[in-house]
């Protein structure tokens, strides 16, 4: 399967997964939550490079104060994980885990998609709240994880 909005719905359809599409964007959001509150995954085709991007965003903003905290945190976590990376938006405080995969001739099972998705579910369930800890301000990276064995891998 390509990577394609209605191909993507109907993946979502025939596995029991709540999403929505938009298609003005042809961007699509797979209901999710962390934290106890609504996060969704959503699906982002960047048809000018030839990817498409899945992105979970935290649903909480990190203040100004502690953007470098976080950035330490995210840098740490990157170099530890195998796959997929921490995005943060300094302009915003949007902290989000993202996995971008080739759109340019390539062919996806519904397998290898769930995949994807429960590798970023999995990525962010595990350090969303060691991650809000820091953005207010309880915590650091170095509390957390003091040894780089400590540090969790996507």
């Amino acid at each position: 399967m390509a990577l394609r909005l209605d191909q993507l719905s109907d993946l979502c359809a025939r596995h029991g997964l709540v999403c929505k599409a938009n298609h003005e964007t042809g961007e699509l959001a797979i209901l999710h939550r962390v934290l106890d509150e609504d996060a969704p995954l959503f699906v982002v085709p960047h048809a000018d490079r030839n990817v498409v991007a899945f992105e979970l965003p935290l649903p909480f903003r990190v203040p100004a104060a502690r953007l470098p905290y976080i950035g330490e945190a995210i840098t740490r976590l990157n170099a530890a994980a195998v796959l997929g990376a921490w995005r943060l938006d300094v302009e915003t405080g949007e902290l989000a885990f993202r996995v971008a995969l080739p759109a340019y001739g390539a062919d996806y099972a519904d397998d290898g998609v769930l995949f994807v998705t429960r590798l970023i579910r999995s990525a962010v369930d595990d350090v969303a709240g060691a991650l809000r800890e820091i953005a207010l301000g309880t915590v650091t990276s170095l509390d957390l994880w003091p040894r780089a064995g400590n540090v969790p891998r996507a």
